[in-house]
């Protein structure tokens, strides 16, 4: 996956989920939220991983809380 897509920084495809982004005039946030079984309507929702982009700092990176993540791909910076 990484080697094809080199803009890629991360990837976990084998959950079903979506992005809440958060923009502030400091940050924009993108949170990774994943459900843990998409046919059960209660099901919970969790943050698998969230990556930051600051103001005034080139390039996007992994929140250290969320850094050990399962993920099926990652890049390491």
């Amino acid at each position: 996956m990484g080697a094809a897509n080199p803009h890629l920084k991360y990837f976990e495809g084998n959950r079903y989920g979506y992005d809440v982004h958060e923009v502030t005039p400091r940050r924009f946030s993108a949170h990774m939220r994943v459900i843990a079984d998409r046919r059960d309507p209660a099901s919970p929702v969790t943050t698998l991983t969230t990556f930051h982009v600051d103001r005034g700092r080139t390039g996007s990176y992994e929140d250290p809380a969320t850094k050990n993540s399962p993920a099926q791909w990652r890049r390491e910076q």
